[in-house]
C-alpha cells in the first residue's frame, strides 16, 4: 500500500455521534424525561412534576431530578436553591453566604434571602430579627435548639427572651458536677462531660466565643438546660429548674446556653 493510502487512511474521518433523540422536540432528551417520570412523546418542559418551583426543563439543565422536590436532600427545594444562585445538587444547608449568623436552611425556613445579609432591608441582620416578638434574636433562639416562630417555646406563659433555667450556684470542675437554682427555690444537679455541649444565649462582644466549663461561674444566668437520662424529650422537664439532687440517678447535661452579660 502506498504511502498515500495509509495516510488517507489513518485519517478516514470517525462516524457522527448518534444525535441524542428528542421525540416531542421540548429540550429535554427521550432517556432523561422517561427516566424521571416524564412523557418522551409530550412537550411537558413547562410542566413541574415535583412542584418544587422549578419546571422540568430547568430541571434537566440544572441537573437536578424532576422526581424529587429537593434532589441533594438538604431541606431545601431544588426551585428555591436555583433562584438563590445555590447548588441543588450538593447539599449546602450549612453554609452562610451572606455572614449573617443564618444558615442557608435556616434563611430558607424563615423567608429570608441566603444572599442578602438584611433581607428586609431595615437595617437589621436577618440573624438579629426578632421575627416573633419574644425579646430573642432569631440566631440565638436557633442556637440554644428554639423555634423563632414561637414566642413561648415551653409555653410557660413567660416570653423566650425573658425565660431562663436558673442560676449557676455552684460547679464542681473535678466530678462536673453542676448545680443551679431556679427563682422559685428549686435546684437540679446535674454532671457536665467533654460532651456536653456549652453555648453562648444573646452573644456580645463580653463574652468569649466559644463558652466553655470554665464559664460555669456561680451567679451565671443559665438559659436553657437540656439533659439526658429522663423521660421527656431533650430534658425538657428540666428547664424549669426541677428538683433534682444528684446521686445514683443523676442526670448528664447534653445542652447548655449560658445567658450572655
Amino acid at each position: 500500500m502506498s504511502g498515500t493510502a495509509m495516510a488517507a487512511k489513518a485519517h478516514k474521518p470517525k462516524p457522527a455521534a448518534p444525535a441524542v433523540r428528542d421525540s416531542d422536540h421540548d429540550g429535554m432528551p427521550d432517556r432523561w424525561e422517561k427516566a424521571n417520570g416524564l412523557n418522551a412523546r409530550r412537550n411537558d418542559a413547562r410542566a413541574d412534576r415535583d412542584r418544587d418551583g422549578l419546571r422540568n426543563l430547568a430541571e434537566y439543565r440544572a441537573g437536578t431530578s424532576a422526581r424529587t422536590a429537593d434532589t441533594d436532600h438538604d431541606g431545601m427545594p431544588d426551585g428555591w436553591e436555583v433562584a438563590h444562585r445555590l447548588r441543588p445538587t450538593r447539599g449546602d444547608a450549612g453554609g452562610d453566604l451572606d455572614g449573617d449568623g443564618l444558615s442557608n436552611r435556616h434563611e430558607y425556613d424563615l423567608g429570608d434571602d441566603p444572599r442578602e445579609a438584611d433581607s428586609d432591608h431595615d437595617g437589621v441582620s436577618d440573624g438579629d430579627e426578632d421575627s416573633d416578638d419574644d425579646g430573642a434574636d432569631d440566631r440565638d433562639e436557633l442556637d440554644a435548639g428554639e423555634d423563632p416562630r414561637d414566642p413561648d417555646q415551653d409555653d410557660d406563659g413567660i416570653p423566650d427572651g425573658e425565660d431562663n433555667a436558673g442560676t449557676v450556684t455552684a460547679y464542681d470542675a473535678a466530678t462536673g458536677a453542676l448545680t443551679v437554682g431556679s427563682v422559685d427555690g428549686m435546684t437540679v444537679t446535674v454532671t457536665v462531660t467533654e460532651d456536653t455541649e456549652i453555648r453562648w444565649y444573646r452573644r456580645s462582644a463580653a463574652c468569649p466565643a466559644p463558652a466553655t466549663a470554665g464559664d460555669l461561674t456561680p451567679g451565671r444566668t443559665v438559659h436553657r438546660l437540656d439533659v439526658d437520662g429522663d423521660d421527656g424529650e431533650d430534658g425538657d422537664d428540666h428547664e424549669r429548674g426541677d428538683d433534682h439532687e444528684g446521686g445514683d440517678d443523676a442526670l448528664t447535661a447534653e445542652k447548655i446556653s449560658l445567658s450572655c452579660g
